[in-house]
């Protein structure tokens, strides 16, 4: 008789869905990458003009940029009668008043209202940093003005060693990254530790798999490839923070219990230093993109994963390296805001964890716009707690199931298999109930936690595997992945 209710999949072991992905990691950048680039002169090439930029300075005489470095007049002019007279200082400082509100000429002399005079685009996609490029792709015109623009990347990427721990299985945006595309030929081992300012820069990167909504990977035919260009930079690890009162200036915290138990707090850089060096960082990133003429970019919440960083301070401090500061009496014009890194026009923070994108928007303001995924438009923000509840429900069910499985069961080997999947899924329950009340603290306090590293929207290119390469090997199977693995 047959049973009269449906076979339920077993779910494999945590460790066994990593051994699997370092095997599907080793055999695309064994196999794939290298049958692809035979074929491919462009992304050959990309890989041969990679560089490594350290403490890049800011880019000379960008038009519109509030920051330009006009070049001295000449000390003479000629007068009306052909003859060569000195200026006065108040003639000279005239001219160069005059000089300083000139817009600075395009390189090729001409004007284009449609590329200089919009306002710079930005906003937040719930999304994969390689679905967000897809999308900005697809956006771009048939017969651009330019040859081979590239949508560019920020790879948040390990400052230790290229690719992070792709080979070992770990699941964090820079390993995603490494098993789509031909990034990691173009990171070079002599080029880590990655500069604290600075990075590698990989042009021409061949897209050939993109995440899909429903999750694994989609494989992409040779008309549908493109290619993007990608700066591999890392973030502060593990810095200090404190606990300040939500809504308080920036440094303003003591990290007193009395602060915490009169108003509700978060988490923010505790040393003024460790923001300067992120702002220098993020400053960097910006000046490799704009001398590289980058015109859209997908960013992310960099640093925010395993590596701790406050979503605030981050948030804030993008904001301001972006946007700048009205100066002294005159208003934030929209058009004026982001000008300096012409030509950007386009920003996307590619933030694919729901509620990190959510808090990422409140820390910036209302003037970003928040676009969720098509299944998601109408969904109502779901934080950590409701994630945990549905996903004890899921695991619920699926006990229920296999406990009607193994009642039907007559062989011992599959009753042995069935107790066995049973034993886990009851221990993953149990992680689930503790680590309810305490996952969010143990993410922005150290980093440490292994849900930490939220796939593509948060990643930072850094988990556990990366952590005992420079140190002691304390944990086998700390990949930074999402607890959400576990229930797909």
């Amino acid at each position: 008789m047959g049973r009269t209710e449906p076979s339920r999949p077993l779910l494999a072991p945590q460790s066994h869905r990593k051994d699997q992905r370092a095997k599907h990691a080793r055999l695309t950048i064994n196999k794939t990458i290298p049958a692809l680039l035979k074929t491919n002169y462009r992304a050959r090439q990309g890989i041969l003009e990679a560089e490594l930029i350290v403490d890049p300075p800011a880019a000379p005489s960008i038009k519109g940029s509030s920051h330009q470095e006009v070049p001295k007049p000449e000390s003479d002019i000629k007068g009306s009668s052909g003859s060569k007279k000195k200026r006065g200082k108040k003639s000279r400082d005239l001219e160069r008043d005059a000089e300083e509100h000139v817009p600075t000429q395009a390189p090729s002399g001409k004007k284009s209202k449609s590329d200089d005079d919009g306002p710079l685009i930005y906003k937040i996609q719930v999304s994969d940093t390689l679905q967000a490029a897809q999308k900005l792709h697809s956006q771009l015109p048939k017969k651009p003005k330019i040859p081979n623009q590239n949508i560019a990347l920020l790879n948040m990427a390990s400052p230790l060693r290229p690719g992070g721990g792709v080979l070992n299985g770990a699941t964090s945006q820079e390993e995603f990254l490494c098993t789509r595309t031909t990034l990691l030929p173009t990171l070079r081992e002599e080029w880590y530790r990655l500069p604290e300012v600075g990075g590698a820069w990989s042009p021409d990167v061949c897209v050939f798999r993109v995440p899909k909504i429903e999750g694994g990977d989609l494989e992409l035919g040779r008309r549908d490839r493109f290619f993007v260009d990608v700066i591999s930079a890392g973030m502060l690890r593990f810095p200090e923070v404190v606990e300040k009162p939500i809504g308080s200036p920036a440094g303003s915290a003591d990290g007193t219990e009395e602060d915490e138990d009169l108003v509700e707090t978060e988490k923010v850089y505790a040393n003024e230093a460790d923001r300067e060096l992120v702002l220098k960082k993020i400053r960097g990133v910006m000046r490799i993109l704009q001398t590289k003429g980058a015109e859209r970019v997908v960013l992310g919440a960099w640093g925010c994963g395993a590596y701790g960083n406050p979503v605030r301070d981050i948030a804030l401090l993008w904001k301001k390296v972006l946007l700048g500061k009205a100066r002294k009496g005159q208003k934030k014009d929209p058009v004026v805001l982001g000008s300096e890194w012409k030509p950007l026009k386009e920003i996307v923070f590619a933030i694919k964890d729901r509620k990190l994108a959510d808090e990422f928007a409140e820390a910036w303001g209302s003037d970003i716009v928040v676009e969720y995924g098509p299944e998601r438009e109408s969904a109502p923000t779901t934080g950590r707690n409701e994630v945990d509840e549905q996903n004890l429900e899921e695991l619920t069910e699926k006990i229920r199931g296999l406990e009607l499985d193994l009642g039907q069961a007559k062989s011992p080997l599959l009753r042995q298999a069935l107790e066995n999947t049973l034993a886990s899924l009851h221990a993953q329950m149990e992680e689930i109930g503790q680590d309810s009340g305490s996952m969010d603290a143990s993410l922005s306090d150290d980093g440490t936690d292994l849900a930490g590293d939220i796939s593509d929207g948060e990643g930072d290119g850094e988990n556990e595997d990366e952590d005992n390469f420079e140190e002691v090997d304390v944990s086998e199977d700390g990949d930074g992945q999402d607890e959400n693995d576990d229930f797909e």
